[in-house]
């Protein structure tokens, strides 16, 4: 399977204090609005790693619930650890986000996400650099957590693969008609999709799991899924991971028969020209 192994470093721009960190393009908003969610020592071992996110589109309800990194360091680790030992401050800069963890297994994880609003979508991009900084080969397992609640509600998601690894495509859609969402994952090796908080439950037990291609198709229910990375990294290797996850708001009955009538009528023209 294709990695994506690098041998430089990633340079942090700009300073913000310990807290909240929101990313925004145009009314779309896209992180996690308390600084526990992003580093309180309890969530190395708990479930509430990257509570309190929110991910909004063209000025929506939010549509999320949570969004969280965990990992495994095979042969260091006999359990699932949430990346919660953050090294510095949340960097925020208009529709960029940096996250940094230094972890005591001897790496780091700098996470960089980005927002645009793209043909009526709010896309957000996130890539975790993790550089094994120790003298050590260490063989990971990375895990990426999302909830979410489509339409400002924890029930009526469905959910199914639309392609397998190594490109996945996720798509998620809610019983409302409001709002769909689409989760892109590259080089991933598993999934699980699962209702709430089964996952998170597994995630933060005290024994190793391994996420098992299972719960697709999904629903309708209380959504949630999660994606499994395993590769090892040498003394000063570092390997990026990468998601894409992306709201669209579903438009009106109203608003679909105006656009008809539109092309209907642009048609009708070209027609007699």
């Amino acid at each position: 399977m294709k990695r994506v192994f690098l041998s430089f470093g990633v340079a942090l721009i700009g300073s913000a204090a310990f807290g909240q960190a929101v990313i925004t393009s145009g009314t779309s908003s896209f992180g996690w609005t308390t600084a526990a969610a992003l580093s309180a020592p309890a969530n190395r071992t708990g479930t509430a790693g990257g509570a309190s996110h929110q991910f909004t589109v063209n000025g929506s309800a939010n549509q999320s619930t949570q969004d969280w990194w965990w990992y495994r360091v095979n042969g260091v680790n006999a359990r699932e650890f949430a990346l919660s030992a953050q090294a510095n401050a949340p960097v925020v800069n208009g529709n960029n986000m940096t996250l940094s963890y230094r972890e005591p297994e001897g790496f780091t994880s700098t996470i960089m996400y980005t927002i645009n609003n793209v043909n009526g979508s709010a896309r957000v991009t996130g890539t975790n650099f993790i550089l094994n900084e120790g003298n050590n080969n260490l063989d990971f397992d990375f895990f990426n957590y999302i909830d979410f609640d489509l339409g400002g509600t924890s029930m009526g998601d469905s959910a199914s693969l639309a392609s397998p690894n190594p490109a996945m495509r996720m798509l998620v859609t809610d019983s409302a008609g409001l709002m769909s969402a689409e989760w892109r994952v590259l080089d991933a090796d598993n999934f699980q999709i699962s209702t709430f908080n089964t996952i998170s439950a597994m995630l933060a037990d005290g024994d190793i799991d391994n996420l098992a291609n299972t719960g697709d198709p999904f629903g309708p229910g209380d959504f949630t899924a999660a994606v499994q990375w395993h590769f090892t990294l040498a003394p000063g290797q570092q390997i990026a991971l990468q998601t894409t996850q992306i709201l669209t708001p579903v438009p009106e009955p109203a608003t679909m028969a105006a656009l008809g009538l539109g092309i209907a009528a642009l048609a009708r023209r070209r027609r007699r020209n």
